[in-house]
């Protein structure tokens, strides 16, 4: 009865990981930082959101990434559900190629990734211009999806070791 109880709560944990860390990295994210009117901050939410769709997708599921990204919308003043849909898409897209992705060089996944950032930037671009009505400057879409882009390596390199070990624990299986 206890070891049954261990396992469960072992189990849980593990599923709890990805998402934990997920939302430390959506809260660094959201901090105050100082020139943020001048410099976007990166998108860290999403950065991690690829990543464990990707390598442990049994463990981010597609409602975990909406739920962060109307969350981000609320938080961030943005329309609502333009980064729940953004998540979402990132989300649904890693889970749908994750066995082939998976098994991809890194440079491979960052291109990919880069690509991902661009459609995010042209996405959430032709939003405002929809809910604004006027033309505006897509360059602070840009530089945030750059500097996400830039960043990708430094905070995939952090989630490496914990995905090594959900991996080395088996969970991978989607």
């Amino acid at each position: 009865m206890i070891a049954a109880s261990l396992v469960r709560v072992e189990s849980w944990t593990r599923h709890l990981i990805p998402a934990g860390i997920t939302l430390v990295l959506f809260v660094v994210e959201l901090l105050p930082w100082t020139g943020h009117d001048i410099i976007p901050v990166p998108s860290l939410m999403l950065i991690a959101v690829f990543y464990w769709s990707v390598r442990v997708p049994a463990l981010c599921p597609p409602l975990f990434a909406l739920a962060l990204g109307l969350c981000a919308d609320l938080l961030e003043m943005t329309p609502l559900g333009s980064q729940g849909c953004v998540a979402l898409m990132i989300s649904l897209l890693a889970r749908f190629k994750a066995k082939r992705l998976g098994q991809q060089s890194f440079i491979t996944l960052w291109s990919l990734f880069a690509l991902v950032m661009l459609g995010q930037s042209v996405f959430l671009w032709i939003g405002e211009l929809v809910l604004a009505s006027t033309s505006l400057p897509p360059i602070n879409l840009l530089t945030r999806a750059l500097l996400t882009v830039a960043l990708f390596p430094v905070v995939a390199r952090l989630l490496l070791l914990p995905a090594q070990k959900l991996a080395n624990e088996a969970v991978l299986v989607d």
